[in-house]
């Protein structure tokens, strides 16, 4: 796991680079974890619809601060410097050095390289 992170201790060793901050109250990032929980409640309230969520890796460059609650769907890729706000919904990839916020998340504005 990067240096300086921030993240809670369910975090897979060697997916957060170096000085990635995230909140620790936030939507996992683990694809299959976030799977069997929906799968869970499926089970435990069969009235609702079970769903189909693809496994595909998120990438994330080096950093990176992403904000309070902030979910990042599958096979996003978010750049080197970017910052997600809070509670955004990412859902497509994210160029090095923006800025996003919103649902789904739009580029607010690009920050300039350090």
């Amino acid at each position: 796991m990067g240096a300086a992170h921030g993240l809670a201790p369910d975090w897979h060793p060697g997916t957060i680079p170096d000085n990635v901050v995230s909140d620790p109250y936030r939507v996992p990032f683990d694809v299959a974890r976030r799977r069997r929980a929906l799968e869970r409640l499926t089970r435990e309230s069969p009235r609702r619809p079970a769903a189909d969520v693809p496994t595909r890796p998120i990438r994330i460059a080096r950093n990176v601060w992403i904000g309070f609650e902030a979910c990042v769907l599958p096979g996003v890729r978010i750049g080197e410097g970017a910052v997600v706000g809070a509670r955004s919904v990412v859902t497509e990839d994210v160029p090095p050095g923006a800025v996003v916020a919103g649902n789904p998340a739009r580029v607010v504005r690009y920050q300039p390289p350090a």
